[in-house]
């Protein structure tokens, strides 16, 4: 069997996994959007839309520096301050065991919330690319990353509600796709739901090392 994990999946699972927390936050709080819950509730919502789609382990809040030494990312020398590596990442999917006891880490998606510039989830971009891959020597089993998002807007002085968010989403294809350069296949996909004066988005950016894209 095979252990790559299917980037489809995952990312639409992602965009499933925001769409549900808007729509639980709604009935929860009798009519919030999503931009008022807290990160984490998005973060528990796409960690669970993953796991009915993917039957592999899925860990929430794992510290970053151990991730890197179970992945083989770490390398030689220090980690970068770059990728925080007392810090934790968000959600980490585990693949297929390698032997009868071990598993190790093979996707990385972080979460981030009220998303409307490139610098709100620059870091995150960092800790990912760490994470995929240090330097051209290095041996990781992590196959690919993503970053959720999710973004909300109201009509206004600056335009319509769903063109503001249009506007956000290019601007940050654009910057995201120049931060990775040569190194990864960048690909940002998104779900756009209008009502009346407002609208919100369900956003993913996968991030693909180019000599495992598909």
């Amino acid at each position: 069997m095979s252990d790559l994990i299917n980037q489809e999946d995952v990312k639409l699972s992602i965009l499933r996994g925001i769409a549900d927390a808007h729509q639980d936050y709604l009935h929860l709080s009798g009519g919030e959007w999503l931009e008022w819950a807290p990160e984490y509730f998005i973060t528990t919502s796409i960690a669970r839309s993953v796991k009915r789609s993917i039957p592999l382990d899925i860990f929430l809040e794992n510290n970053t520096r151990e991730a890197a030494q179970d992945s083989g990312a770490h390398g030689k020398g220090r980690l970068s301050k770059l990728i925080r590596p007392e810090g934790r990442i968000d959600i980490l999917i585990y693949g297929l065991p390698d032997s009868e006891e071990n598993i190790y880490p093979k996707v990385v998606i972080e979460v981030k919330h009220r998303v409307y510039s490139f610098e709100k989830i620059r870091p995150d971009l960092e800790r990912i690319k760490g994470l995929l891959r240090r330097d051209k020597t290095d041996n990781t089993t992590m196959q690919f990353g993503a970053l959720a998002f999710y973004i909300s807007r109201n009509d206004g002085e600056r335009g319509k509600s769903d063109n503001r968010i249009r506007t956000i989403l290019d601007k940050i294809e654009t910057e995201s796709i120049k931060f990775f350069g040569e190194s990864c296949h960048v690909e940002l996909s998104y779900n756009l739901y209008v009502e009346v004066k407002d609208a919100w988005t369900a956003a993913c950016i996968m991030i693909i090392p180019k000599e495992t894209s598909v």
